[in-house]
């Protein structure tokens, strides 16, 4: 959604277990290219945890309404490029 969005090009998908091995690898070349990794092991971690959130006592207020998710997807990439 965001490559149609926004134009990016298409990263390689890897499996996690493969980042978990690269993942010590591109922060060190980040480092000294002082650029932000494309990932950390952290990060890595924190996709793996469990992550389920419930919305149950939102959804019962009367005024609660959910949100056009590309729409969500385009004010993001707005903010991240004018950041």
């Amino acid at each position: 959604m965001i490559r149609k969005i926004h134009g990016s090009p298409q990263l390689i998908n890897l499996p996690i277990s493969l980042e978990k091995i690269f993942a010590p690898i591109i922060e060190k070349i980040a480092k000294l290219k002082h650029k932000r990794p494309l990932y950390t092991q952290y990060s890595l971690i924190t996709l793996q945890s469990n992550s389920h959130f419930s919305h149950d006592k939102t959804t019962k207020q009367p005024q609660y309404h959910t949100r056009d998710f590309e729409e969500t997807i385009k004010d993001i990439i707005t903010y991240i490029l004018n950041e």
